[in-house]
């Protein structure tokens, strides 16, 4: 007889598609990266505000200064950057 799906299994169902831990974390450093932006690079603030420990802020931080290197100190690409993640929250992850 097959085991049954228990609670815990229906709330991680589908945790385990491919690229769905990559989704989580993506949506989690824009959300990171927008309050950075809006909180004038003060990590502790941008923690109180998406409700993370400070450390975890300057975690994510480390890795999107990977991605963008020196652009980030851009002020045309912060406000795009700014703007667009901000369109994004308002309207929604665009679906692929």
């Amino acid at each position: 007889m097959p085991a049954r799906a228990g609670p815990r299994r229906a709330r991680t169902a589908g945790r385990d598609r491919p690229g769905h831990a990559r989704l989580g974390r993506r949506d989690q450093h824009l959300s990171t990266l927008l309050a950075w932006l809006q909180l004038g690079e003060n990590a502790a603030e941008v923690a109180q505000q998406i409700r993370v420990h400070p450390q975890t802020v300057r975690y994510r931080l480390r890795q999107i200064q990977e991605l963008f290197g020196d652009q980030l100190r851009d002020p045309d690409l912060r406000f795009e950057l700014q703007l667009a993640l901000r369109v994004r929250k308002l309207t929604g992850p665009a679906q692929t």
